[in-house]
């Protein structure tokens, strides 16, 4: 997905975001197949051969960050079930740490959207101290 709505976006902002999103994708896959290749196990194959050569996008900008969001939205909740039912420390480890390095990622994606007015603010929680002054 991160290479097909890389070739389509128009901002450069948000091609640069969804690359670093892949270029993570990628590092995270191999940590898994690492695992995978341990203990004798086929890997999974990439599906990239499938994407068209379109450079037009039937999708805004604002679209394709929501969706990208989803799919990083799903992924964190994915790692989260992982760590739960995990009985090999060796996995939860790498599952925490892949996690918060995708949180990361995700906060700079909701801080683009917020710049692009594509999403407004979330409600923060009150400054006590400020109010108190």
């Amino acid at each position: 997905m991160a290479t097909a709505f890389s070739q389509v976006t128009e901002s450069e902002k948000v091609r640069k975001y969804i690359l670093r999103g892949k270029e993570i994708s990628l590092k995270q896959i191999k940590v898994m197949e690492s695992y995978m290749e341990m203990c004798s196990l086929p890997t999974p194959m990439s599906i990239e051969h499938e994407i068209t050569d379109s450079t037009e996008s039937p999708f805004s900008d604002k679209l394709i960050m929501f969706h990208f969001g989803l799919m990083i939205y799903a992924g964190i909740g994915n790692y989260g079930v992982a760590i739960s039912e995990s009985q090999r420390s060796d996995l939860i480890v790498d599952y925490t740490r892949l996690t918060s390095e995708i949180m990361k990622y995700s906060e700079d994606g909701v801080n683009l959207m917020i710049a692009n007015k594509w999403l407004e603010q979330p409600p923060l929680s009150a400054n006590r101290r400020d109010l108190a002054k």
